[in-house]
């Protein structure tokens, strides 16, 4: 994100109009801006947050992908531990009086 908000000096990556740079990079950035990217990654990235809305709202995406919305909230991963099972242990039999 930082190198792209760095990179964009107009409206699109390459040139004054959309290219395929803008459809690749811009394609691959969706699954990131839908999961973790919240309003606080995106507050520090306002050029590359703009452009992305940009590409998202092109004629072509829209008519592939649907309606892109960015997540409000990131997903935070959860770990799922095992719990190793113990066997009981078995007990001993009472010995005849």
């Amino acid at each position: 994100m930082r190198e792209i908000n760095n990179a964009l000096t107009g409206d699109w990556l390459v040139g004054s109009n959309p290219s395929v740079a803008d459809f690749c990079v811009g394609l691959l950035m969706i699954p990131l801006f839908q999961t973790l990217l919240d309003g606080g990654f995106r507050k520090a990235a306002p050029k590359a947050t703009a452009w992305f809305e940009r590409v998202i709202k092109l004629e072509s995406v829209v008519k592939i992908y649907g309606v892109i919305k960015p997540c409000a909230k990131s997903l935070k991963p959860t770990i799922k531990v095992e719990e190793k099972k113990v066997a009981p242990k078995p007990v001993a039999a009472a010995k005849p009086k």
